[in-house]
């Protein structure tokens, strides 16, 4: 019996000394992860610190785009990514089937569709579903197993195979993309909300993938009907924003909760939220047992230059309310965007693609006649 333990004991220590070895060979100077025991917790007031709290944004239109040319299609646009040279990349469910594709716009006018459904050279099978804007260039998942590199011109750069099974892009921490793959708890046909679990990564351009200590999860409703198929109501979704130079800013819970993870040295470093009245729902309450009868108080993060905006369930007159964070996580300020609501989200209330850059605000929007179009906004001071 000592003798199968001593080497059992051996043998573990073994795989550990090779899997440190192996982790620090493809680092490229990532820090050991680092302890979790005491993460900061926040816990900031009702109201922030700024007295001029409560007013509307002031936002000038810079130009819009618009899919009237028939050059595209906005169907479904969930994700924007901003590049250098006032490059857009807009993420579409670009055909009928539903297929992501993903659009480059320049200073406002329409570049290329960047991704060519098929099975040809080149070619994506399956769309592409997450993306991620690297300054000149941007990555974009090809499934099951490749990333991309294309300029916003549509030249392809390079195209490397990964072992992991990469499902979502969250940041840029040159030169390592931070992801995640997933993790799923089976096929399992009874009605139920269910937990998907992201483990967090870093992925080098060779598509080498880093282990970082942390998962992210998601929850949903799983309802099978007894005529066959399946449908999905979320409940909780992973929300992120990057804080350069590597803090990767996210919230997952229904709960005004947000957590801050430094991908250099491998750890949650705080925690922040607010006192928060939630919204009650006038989407979600579906008799379904498991479904809040509240809207997640968190709908969308971003980061603005040193700051993190948190876009809320709140409204006032149909403007949405947007909380302002310090790197520290304190409440200093907060306003509603002079936009309707409504006008951001499609029928099931389901917020379209936005994004801010330095101090630009890129949203997707309805007009007047239903149409969708994409419009850049100065955040004036």
């Amino acid at each position: 019996m000592l003798r199968t333990r001593f080497k059992n004991w051996i043998l573990g220590g073994l795989c550990f000394i090779l899997w440190a070895g192996w982790g620090w060979a493809v680092d490229g100077g990532l820090r050991p992860p680092a302890r979790q025991d005491d993460i900061p917790l926040v816990d900031n007031p009702k109201t922030p610190a700024n007295r001029n709290a409560g007013r509307i944004l002031k936002l000038k239109e810079i130009y819009r785009i618009t899919d009237e040319a028939g050059d595209f299609v906005f169907r479904l646009p969930r994700q924007i990514e901003i590049g250098d040279g006032d490059a857009i990349y807009v993420g579409d469910k670009g055909d009928p089937l539903g297929r992501g594709v993903v659009y480059a716009f320049r200073s406002g006018k329409f570049v290329k569709t960047l991704i060519t459904i098929g099975q040809g050279p080149g070619e994506f099978p399956m769309g592409s579903e997450t993306f991620l804007a690297t300054g000149e260039e941007i990555v974009l998942l090809k499934r099951p197993d490749s990333l991309v590199w294309i300029k916003a011109e549509g030249q392809q750069i390079r195209e490397v195979k990964t072992a992991a099974k990469i499902r979502r892009f969250f940041g840029y921490d040159p030169p390592y993309l931070i992801g995640a793959t997933v993790l799923t708890s089976g096929i399992d046909r009874t009605n139920g909300v269910r937990t998907t679990y992201y483990p967090l990564k870093a992925f080098d351009e060779q598509g080498r993938e880093i282990f970082l200590p942390l998962t992210l999860s998601t929850r949903s409703f799983f309802g099978y009907p007894e005529n066959g198929g399946v449908f999905i109501t979320p409940i909780t979704e992973i929300l992120t924003a990057f804080l350069p130079p590597h803090d990767l800013v996210f919230s997952q819970t229904t709960d005004y909760l947000v957590s801050v993870f430094d991908c250099a040295q491998r750890r949650l470093v705080r925690r922040f939220k607010r006192d928060y009245t939630p919204v009650k729902s006038r989407m979600r309450s579906r008799g379904i047992p498991g479904l809040p009868d509240v809207e997640n108080d968190i709908q969308k993060l971003f980061v603005r230059r040193d700051e993190i905006w948190v876009l809320t369930s709140s409204e006032k007159d149909g403007k949405p309310l947007i909380d302002v964070f310090d790197r520290q996580g304190r409440y200093v300020d907060a306003f509603y965007l002079p936009v309707n609501a409504a006008d951001l989200k499609d029928k099931y209330g389901t917020w379209y693609a936005m994004a801010i850059r330095d101090d630009f605000l890129y949203a997707v929007r309805t007009i007047d006649d239903g149409a969708l179009i994409l419009v850049k906004y100065a955040i004036e001071k």
